[in-house]
């Protein structure tokens, strides 16, 4: 294979624009308007990913569709500001709008979700070869699915892929998730997402069952941190110990600062550690737009002590 052309390939297929309303008392009731302290309009999804690992540094290349509508063309633009390349993003003549409104309050958020139709063909394995990079992100178990071509070329290319969940329903015994988990390195759902999954309430039990799938399973825990398990075992890292604003796109931020402890050689606890850091920055702000810059990474990374002492599992 070529050298690399990119640090991670992305592959997101939606890119979409995400409407926050941060600081509400309350979710709001039918008939009701309540007013928030804070709106944000920015890229989200895929793309959140994508932003938070240029800012640590790396180089990302985003494998995804947009349109010619507005949205569209605000989140080709934010990503143009923040740096991230464009090169592998197919253009349409067409709406293909991915819009979601968040509301976070607490540790947690509600969502509303719009997506224009469009169906287009997967991505090409052979985008492997013009565009090659040691690791592949797929954002979504549907959208891993849908491209299980592609990520079975990547595995047999000896990439590592990575697997995020993105709050979506499946069932473990379908053949085609089969396949997907088969040749996913490390899998990234949060707690719910893992529960759901495997339809175990015991988020431990959960991560034992989609391990015997095959992947590394990472899982979320919000303010209480991240746990994994691998064959070597369970390994554990807490949270910030920080006040959040606004949880949207923390998983995604996590996923950026893992891969990044990845790309540098370290211990899986090690890679929790810096998947939170990444993650619990972002939360200070509003979804990406709060992804740390390289520097404020490595300053609380300084901050915060070695896995080895902080393993202890979460309850």
């Amino acid at each position: 294979m070529a050298p690399s052309a990119y640090d991670v390939l992305i592959l997101g297929e939606r890119i979409f624009c995400d409407l926050i309303f941060a600081g509400l008392p309350q979710l709001p009731k039918l008939g009701e308007e309540l007013h928030c302290r804070k709106m944000t309009m920015t890229a989200g999804g895929s793309a959140n990913t994508a932003i938070a690992l240029r800012r640590l540094g790396l180089r990302p290349g985003l494998i995804a569709d947009v349109g010619n509508d507005f949205f569209s063309h605000f989140v080709l633009d934010t990503l143009a500001s923040e740096g991230v390349d464009t090169a592998l993003i197919r253009r349409n003549a067409f709406p293909a709008a991915a819009v979601t409104a968040a509301f976070p309050l607490d540790d947690d958020r509600a969502m509303a979700t719009y997506l224009e139709a469009e169906n287009q063909p997967p991505y090409a394995p052979s985008l492997l070869e013009t565009a090659p990079a040691p690791f592949l992100h797929l954002c979504g178990i549907h959208n891993g699915r849908r491209n299980l071509a592609f990520a079975q070329a990547a595995h047999a290319a000896r990439l590592t892929v990575l697997l995020d969940c993105a709050c979506e329903e499946v069932s473990l015994t379908d053949p085609a998730t089969q396949a997907l988990l088969a040749v996913t390195d490390y899998l990234l759902p949060n707690a719910a997402e893992a529960r759901a999954l495997t339809r175990c309430d015991d988020v431990h039990q959960a991560g034992q069952i989609l391990h015997s799938y095959g992947p590394t399973v990472v899982i979320k825990l919000g303010c209480r941190g991240a746990i994994a398990l691998n064959d070597r075992g369970w390994a554990a890292y807490p949270a910030l110990a920080i006040e959040p604003l606004d949880t949207t796109g923390a998983g995604d931020c996590f996923a950026a600062g893992f891969i990044l402890g990845l790309r540098s050689g370290a211990s899986l606890a090690e890679c929790l550690r810096y998947g939170n850091v990444a993650g619990g920055l972002s939360t200070l702000g509003c979804g990406a737009t709060s992804a740390p810059s390289y520097e404020q990474f490595v300053a609380c990374l300084a901050q915060t002590p070695p896995a080895e002492s902080a393993s202890r599992l979460p309850q």
